[in-house]
């Protein structure tokens, strides 16, 4: 059964479905097994009724079920729906449609040839998303002592910092004063995953403190020191670091690894995050390592094949038990990571 009611003279469509009614304290856990088991039903709005909510569920679902009208949610047209009614045909041949999104600020690339579209290509994106509340370009080169990519406004809020959420942490980011990317969300996580109860972790090129805190927060090691050497990034990981209540496990500090870790203890495991120039300071892990240990080592390179002429300045017998793709920088260089068991001479 279906029908149409008209309300304030716009067309709505209401359908007859089944729904699962729990109370309004059960809702999130609910609505939470309901997607994983892929039984709520996203295209319908749940109904709030009597201190409960009735979730509509799909074809499967054959638990306890309310027959109720359900309203259907209004489709909103995509980033790249939109831009194909903003843009010619010429310039679509140069629209860039991935994005970045980062707490409630998206980062879009606008070349050259279409910057007299940007504002209007910003506002469709934050028409697209209606969570996002500020659009900005990302400029081309990282420049600078610390090799930071700045952006430009769009559209939206005049603002660079945000709050981004991953894993149940949430991150304070400003997107002009430290490198920051959303999509190694499932990689920090791959990470956490990898840390043993009671390890010693050190981060270098640590940034904001994201891999610190996402480990702190679904790990048991015993400590975790994360380095960065841009001032503001430093203070935006120890921000982090405060608000998610990890300041018992994890101490940032400030300054060059080249300098700050041979001053430090000796670590189970070490993350160097920063795939331009980390293989350019493998030999730190020399002293940074217990005698056993393990090290993840990110880099850019080309193809699959695997590449060891890099781990020349580890001293020790280096295995690799596995290389993780983290994502492309261009058509040429992909993003990996290489995981080291190293037993030191």
């Amino acid at each position: 059964m279906k029908h149409h009611v008209v309300l304030n003279g716009e067309d709505f469509p209401y359908y007859m479905r089944w729904g699962r009614r729990v109370p309004q304290t059960k809702a999130e856990e609910t609505k939470r097994k309901l997607q994983d088991k892929n039984l709520l039903h996203h295209e319908y709005k749940p109904i709030h009724e009597d201190n409960t909510v009735i979730f509509p569920v799909r074809q499967g679902y054959d638990g306890p079920a309310v027959k109720r009208e359900f309203e259907r949610f209004a489709k909103t047209p995509s980033f790249e729906e939109q831009a194909a009614s903003i843009l010619d045909d010429d310039e679509l041949d140069d629209f860039i449609s991935s994005y970045d999104i980062i707490g409630d600020i998206a980062l879009i690339q606008v070349p050259d040839s279409l910057l007299h579209r940007a504002d209007q290509l910003g506002e469709a994106l934050l028409e697209a998303h209606q969570h996002i509340s500020t659009v900005r370009r990302r400029n081309t080169a990282r420049t600078g002592k610390y090799r930071l990519r700045q952006t430009d406004y769009v559209a939206g809020e005049k603002k660079t910092k945000t709050t981004h959420t991953e894993h149940g942490v949430d991150l304070t980011v400003d997107i002009d004063d430290v490198y920051f990317s959303p999509r190694l969300s499932t990689e920090r996580r791959r990470i956490a995953d990898l840390v043993e109860d009671g390890e010693d972790v050190l981060v270098m090129f640590g940034g904001c403190a994201p891999y610190a805190c996402v480990i702190a927060a679904h790990a048991k090691p015993s400590s975790i020191v994360s380095v960065e050497w841009n001032p503001a990034g430093h203070a935006l990981a120890e921000d982090n670091v405060d608000q998610n209540n990890v300041d018992d496990i994890v101490r940032c500090v400030n300054g060059d690894v080249d300098r700050v870790v041979p001053r430090l203890n000796r670590f189970d495991r070490v993350i160097m995050p920063a795939p331009h120039n980390a293989a350019d300071h493998t030999s730190l892990l020399n002293g940074a390592l217990k005698d056993t240990g393990k090290a993840h080592v990110y880099r850019f390179q080309e193809g699959n094949a695997t590449q060891t002429e890099w781990l020349s300045d580890i001293s020790g017998e280096i295995t690799v038990p596995h290389i993780e793709h983290c994502g492309d920088k261009n058509p040429a260089l992909s993003r990996v990571c290489y995981d080291l068991y190293i037993d030191k001479p």
